[in-house]
């Protein structure tokens, strides 16, 4: 609770949007139903943010609070179901533990843009629970409680599209439903759902650049990608090290790899075919793994990365139930002379697992304190990460540590020399440590790669300024006032343009930057007092009392404000004085 905003799609899901951030209200449930704020439809995540914010403001420590809440009650969830289906207390325990306790739920949980995991998870824990009851004893009521619970996970995050398909293995193991067709139809209006929700989520990422954020690639190379991922998710369940918020896109995906992990899903599902009656679980859990993960390996690329430990939130709970299945499988092995002190030893076992994940989990906790903390530990964990290393740079240069942001930003455009975005990063750090000749070389780089980078040109201005090249400073401001700035920035820009136009001998051009940044921000007291400045230099009397007026009454603390009032009015006086004589 005392970890703060990581920036990292918090901004994107809290504080870009001035409709979550004004709390619950009706004009924010309208936006949050017929907007997806640049990520996803998630109604129901954006009302949870709202309500957040209405109750608790902007206080990311309680934020935390409701996502930590929501992930308990899923395991208690979990365990209760466990429990429905005459599992054993400790093994119920042992597997609800396993799943809460993990390392790949920190992001989910430590993270404000994981509300979407933890909501999705418990909605799709309650929906089975509630099918529980449905399979027991039809009836109206308890199918549409299962509808509603399911609705409510398909408001807050798309990968809810797999239930349909997961509520069939249920019927398999454990309800153990006799095959109908009455069991498909029954799921039609999940499916209706998710192909629904399939599609607008595809329009969004494509409308928000997300599926071009990665290289084209073909078929055969998804596939590939894929099948590492499986893999990866099955070493990082069972030897959680080097988890990170960001995890980079492979260039290339060795042959060995993703061979390796595509025999490795063969044996497996293999295996569980075969025992699949004396061990329905094996089957029921394992295939729910890898249908539960179909929409996050990468068939259908969306951002930059290849995995991510929050797409295992609701994948690790069939994964859960198959570890355990494959543990009770080997105990019934043992013969029956043993069995007690195997029992012991298992139980010993599970007890160490579950403290040893502990700490590991801790540990993980721990590096999500805050933004730097977050990339800074994605930037050594993850050779290579590049996504890292620009996040982990602009996050110090923001807090002026501009030496420590040279070494990750460096790595950032070794890695990736082409990107306009490392170059601009770069030459801002550059910037702030007044090596004034190589933050030019980086912007000047930044610009002929992406000429439309507004903010690219504006810091390569100042930076020309300082160098004491005006011609060239005013040339990239000019270019920067003409690509997309906030009405802020460009006021800033434009007031700057305006003094080196001045100085250059430019008057006129220099008034209409002034007014221009005027207008795009009442509040810059440089921008009108400039103006008034060179109105009154002009002899412009006329123009220039009013906006020296306009200034003291709305900078009335500003003491230039003041004096030019009284000095304008007092030649205002002095004129009409002498007229009047």
């Amino acid at each position: 609770m005392r970890f703060d905003f990581i920036g990292f799609d918090d901004t994107a899901y809290v504080l870009r949007h001035d409709w979550v951030r004004a709390g619950l209200t009706w004009h924010g449930v309208v936006n949050a139903f017929t907007t997806d704020g640049g990520i996803y439809w998630q109604p129901l995540t954006w009302i949870s943010h709202m309500l957040d914010v209405s109750l608790f403001g902007l206080d990311a420590g309680a934020q935390h609070l409701q996502n930590i809440s929501w992930h308990v009650a899923s395991a208690l969830v979990l365990f209760s179901l466990a429990r429905r289906f005459q599992a054993p207390v400790w093994w119920a325990l042992a597997g609800t533990l396993f799943w809460a306790l993990h390392p790949l739920r920190v992001e989910s949980v430590a993270w404000i843009a994981g509300r979407k995991d933890v909501l999705s998870g418990f909605f799709f824990l309650m929906c089975l629970w509630l099918y529980t009851n449905y399979a027991s004893a039809p009836s109206a009521s308890r199918y549409i409680a299962m509808l509603g619970a399911a609705a409510l996970g398909y408001l807050s995050k798309p990968t809810m599209v797999t239930l349909p398909f997961v509520l069939l293995l249920f019927d398999w193991w454990p309800l153990q439903r006799s095959w109908r067709w009455k069991l498909l139809v029954e799921k039609l209006p999940l499916f209706a759902f998710s192909a629904a929700l399939s599609w607008v989520t595809y329009i969004s990422q494509r409308q928000a650049g997300a599926l071009a954020m990665v290289r084209d690639a073909g078929l055969v190379e998804r596939i590939e990608n894929a099948l590492t991922a499986y893999g990866w998710y099955l070493e990082k369940t069972l030897w959680p090290t080097n988890l990170a918020l960001i995890y980079p896109y492979p260039s290339q995906v060795p042959v060995a790899a993703w061979a390796g992990c595509a025999l490795l899903l063969l044996v497996i599902s293999a295996a569980v075919l075969w025992r699949r009656h004396d061990h329905p679980a094996l089957l029921a859990g394992w295939f729910g793994f890898l249908g539960v993960l179909v929409p996050m390996i990468g068939l259908v690329q969306a951002g930059p990365q290849p995995y991510a430990d929050r797409f295992t939130y609701i994948a690790s709970l069939p994964l859960a139930v198959a570890l355990l299945a494959a543990v009770v499988a080997l105990a019934n092995c043992i013969p029956a002379a043993w069995q007690s002190t195997a029992m012991r030893l298992l139980a010993s076992l599970a007890i160490g697992v579950v403290l040893m994940l502990s700490v590991r989990a801790r540990e993980q906790l721990l590096t999500w304190r805050n933004g730097e903390t977050a990339f800074a530990h994605a930037f050594t964990a993850v050779p290579g990460n590049t996504v890292a290393a620009m996040n982990l740079g602009a996050l110090r240069i923001e807090r002026g540590a501009y030496a420590a942001a040279l070494a990750p930003l460096e790595v950032a455009v070794r890695a990736e020399p082409d990107s306009a975005v490392h170059r601009y990063n770069l030459g801002a750090a550059l910037a702030g440590l007044k090596r004034w000749e190589e933050s030019e070389r980086a912007l000047l780089l930044s610009t002929k790669i992406d000429p439309s980078r507004a903010e690219a040109w504006s810091l390569l201005g100042r930076v020309q300024k300082e160098l004491g090249k005006r011609d060239d400073a005013i040339r990239s401001l000019g270019e920067a006032v003409r690509g997309e700035l906030g009405s802020k920035e460009e006021s800033r820009v434009r007031n700057q343009l305006g003094l080196l136009l001045l100085e250059a001998g430019r008057g006129g051009e220099s008034e209409a930057q002034f007014r221009e940044a005027v207008e795009k921000d009442a509040g810059n007291e440089s921008a009108l007092l400039n103006l008034v400045v060179y109105l009154s230099g002009g002899n412009r009397l006329q123009e220039a009392l009013p906006l020296a007026r306009l200034a003291r009454g709305r900078f009335p603390e500003n003491r230039q404000a003041r004096g030019l009032a009284a000095t304008l009015e007092a030649k205002a006086a002095s004129r009409n004085g002498s007229k009047a004589q």
